[in-house]
């Protein structure tokens, strides 16, 4: 199971299509069919519809781009709210839903044929927070167990910053880690303002608000034409948002690429989890480690992995409180 997951973007696999959640395969090799239904190899057949998509997931250490096929994406389009799968807007509608919303992932790893090196298999993608309480809870790693880009990081706005070389970080004491983003939720205090950029047609949105982590004020900004903040600029006073920021500017702005209303009923645990995973995150930045550590913490992982062993199946209790897991 792993908790405290972002999508990042949706891929189509159709070579033909780039707006569709499905493409043919040949029905003997399963290569994927041009549009001529001629295989290269096995020539003319009427192929097999297969339904999949690449998911790239972001969690608080790494990104992973994974193959999501045709029950999980599926589930997934049912779970949040895309009712027609083959239509062309489905993916499309699928990530904005799934933008800023924080997910739980339930996987296996596998082996390769060649029993060489593994895979990751999806099973399930679903909210992390809900309405029952938090299904999984962040928790520090003493090693990042495996190498990547940067991820998405609960962290509050007194810890988000820029360093010299222009990176967006998390900073804790002396410390920084380099992230992709930071996850925040925040309450709006006002109504957005607005202002028209100059010499284009957007609109700047900012609306000041309170960080739930450290109670302080922060200003929130967006920006765009009038039709991609529409969301942004209806958001009503005294609003839970979680949000999604990639950058702050010169003012201290936090920059929204992303974010979603809570719901009131729902904002106490949304809350109450965001504070614990970004308490989390900083005691894992504070604990000392060396790269010849992680190395050794990720080769012992690997070959962990790549043991044969009887499957077993976990079962995590849904609870009101994450300290009680």
């Amino acid at each position: 199971m792993i908790p405290a997951v972002f999508v990042e973007d949706i891929r189509r696999m159709s070579v033909e299509n780039s707006l569709a959640s499905s493409y043919l395969r040949c029905t003997q090799c399963k290569k994927q069919l041009p549009d001529s239904m001629n295989c290269e190899i096995h020539g003319a057949n009427n192929g097999k519809k297969v339904y999949g998509a690449q998911i790239i997931f972001a969690d608080p250490c790494h990104k992973l781009e994974v193959a999501v096929w045709e029950d999980c994406l599926k589930a997934m389009c049912q779970e949040f709210g895309v009712d027609d799968i083959d239509d062309e807007s489905a993916l499309p509608n699928l990530l904005v839903a799934l933008r800023a919303q924080e997910l739980c992932i339930r996987a296996s790893f596998g082996i390769n044929k060649a029993g060489t090196s593994m895979y990751l298999d999806v099973f399930d993608v679903s909210p992390q927070v809900n309405d029952a309480g938090a299904q999984a809870i962040f928790k520090h790693l003493a090693n990042d167990t495996f190498v990547g880009a940067p991820g998405i990081v609960p962290a509050c706005c007194k810890r988000f910053a820029s360093n010299s070389l222009g990176q967006t970080v998390v900073k804790v004491d002396e410390l920084e880690h380099v992230v992709d983003s930071i996850h925040l939720v925040c309450k709006t205090t006002d109504k957005p303002k607005m202002e028209a950029l100059p010499a284009i047609d957007g609109i700047n949105v900012k609306p000041s608000a309170e960080c739930m982590k450290c109670n302080a004020t922060c200003v929130l900004q967006t920006a765009g034409a009038p039709d991609s903040v529409q969301d942004f600029m209806t958001t009503l006073k005294n609003s839970f948002v979680a949000i999604l920021s990639s950058s702050i500017d010169s003012n201290g702005a936090l920059q929204v690429a992303h974010h979603r209303t809570i719901p009131e009923a729902e904002a106490q645990i949304f809350t109450k989890s965001n504070k614990y995973q970004a308490e989390q995150f900083v005691m894992h930045m504070k604990i000392p480690r060396s790269e010849k550590m992680s190395k050794k913490r990720r080769t012992v992982i690997e070959e962990l992995c790549l043991s044969q062993r009887t499957p077993k199946r976990l079962k995590i209790a849904n609870t009101l409180d994450g300290d009680a897991l």
